[in-house]
C-alpha cells in the first residue's frame, strides 16, 4: 500500500514537472519585445513608432505540435494622449486610446503559416511647460504558446520606414499634437 502510494506521487511530480518545464501547455512559450523611454519635451511632443511582429509557426502536420495563440500586447505610458493602431494594407486599424495595455490577436491561420503584422502607437505630450521633459515607455510585445517543438520563432523589431506623410499628419491630429514631427528614434535602448 506504502509503495503503491509513493508510485501515485512519483507519477503526480513527474507529470508537474513535464507541464511546467517540459514544453507543456502551461509551461512553454516564445517571445520578443521591442520598445523604449520616449523623451517627450515641448519642442518635440509626439512620438510615433511603428513595430513589426512576425511569426513563423512550427511546421507539422501533428496540431498538438502548432502553436494555439499568439497575442501582441501595446504599452502605451499613463498621463499622455495616446493611440494604438494596426496597419491593414493602407488603412489603420483602432486597437485602444489611453494608458495601459492592449492586445491584439493574430488570425488562426498564423497557427500554420509565416504572418506578418505592423503596430502604430502614438503619443503626444499635450500639455508640456516651456522646460522639462518626460521619458516614458512605449513599446510591444508578442507572444506566442503554447512552445512545444522547434523550428518556430516569433520576432518583434522596430521599423525606420517612415509612415505616409497624411496617415501621421492625421495621427497627430487625432492625438492633439496637430503640426508637430514625431520625435526622432532613438535606437539605443530598442
Amino acid at each position: 500500500m506504502l509503495g503503491a502510494f509513493f508510485l501515485m506521487l512519483w507519477i503526480g511530480v513527474a507529470i508537474l514537472f513535464q507541464i511546467s518545464w517540459g514544453g507543456g501547455e502551461l509551461g512553454g512559450f516564445k517571445s520578443d519585445s521591442a520598445g523604449a523611454r520616449e523623451s517627450f519635451t515641448a519642442a518635440e511632443p509626439l512620438v510615433i513608432r511603428v513595430f513589426t511582429a512576425t511569426v513563423d509557426p512550427p511546421v507539422s502536420a501533428n496540431p498538438y505540435e502548432r502553436f494555439e495563440a499568439i497575442t501582441v500586447s501595446i504599452t502605451l505610458p499613463d498621463g499622455l494622449s495616446t493611440l494604438a493602431e494596426r496597419l491593414d494594407g493602407d488603412r489603420l486599424v483602432f486597437l485602444g486610446t489611453g494608458g495601459g495595455q492592449f492586445r491584439d490577436g493574430f488570425p488562426s491561420e498564423c497557427l500554420e503559416v509565416s504572418c506578418t503584422r505592423t503596430y502604430v502607437l502614438v503619443a503626444c505630450w499635450t500639455g508640456p511647460t516651456a522646460v522639462g521633459s518626460i521619458s516614458p515607455y512605449m513599446g510591444a510585445e508578442i507572444v506566442a504558446s503554447p512552445d512545444r517543438t522547434k523550428p518556430s520563432s516569433v520576432t518583434m523589431t522596430p521599423s525606420t520606414d517612415p509612415l505616409p506623410d497624411r496617415m501621421a499628419a492625421d495621427l497627430a491630429r487625432e492625438t492633439g499634437c496637430e503640426g508637430h514631427q514625431s520625435a526622432p528614434l532613438v535606437t539605443s535602448g530598442l
